[in-house]
């Protein structure tokens, strides 16, 4: 169980979630003041101590610091800070990395399924053929000397 806090009602008993209901999407609703951010940096921070990752998206820019600077020794290493305010670094994303021929397959499949939603009004059987072909070809062409 991950502790959230005390009830104010029902005689002050804690508040938590179970880990497998941590690992999906959780809103945090309150007013401004109320201890939403410290609530999420002390959920991740709790996740990091027991050695599950964590993954932070902080589009006001005030959660990162303010966890960053909390964060254990140990965690250091391994933390990766995606900025994409810092011109200096700029992460990369192969949206064609796969190993064997399942997941070359699976990546194939799913790299068509979104072009062919993105450019629905466009894309035909045809269209549907060259695209899977040419990942595949990507995708195998990289072991050939």
């Amino acid at each position: 169980m991950k502790p959230l806090g005390v009830a104010d009602a029902g005689g002050g008993r804690s508040v938590g979630l179970t880990i497998a209901d941590s690992r999906h999407h959780l809103h945090v609703i309150g007013a401004t003041g109320s201890g939403k951010s410290t609530l999420m940096a002390n959920m991740v921070l709790a996740d990091i101590e027991a050695g599950r990752g964590a993954v932070v998206i902080d589009p006001k820019g005030d959660l990162v610091p303010d966890i960053i600077a909390r964060l254990p020794e140990r965690a250091i290493e391994p933390t990766i800070l995606l900025d994409p305010a810092r011109e200096d670094i700029r992460p990369a994303l192969n949206v064609l990395a796969a190993k064997g021929e399942q997941q070359t397959q699976l990546v194939v499949d799913n790299l068509v399924g979104i072009f062919r939603k993105i450019y629905t009004a466009y894309w035909g059987p045809r269209t549907d053929d060259i695209m899977r072909s040419a990942a595949l070809s990507l995708l195998r062409g990289r072991d050939v000397p």
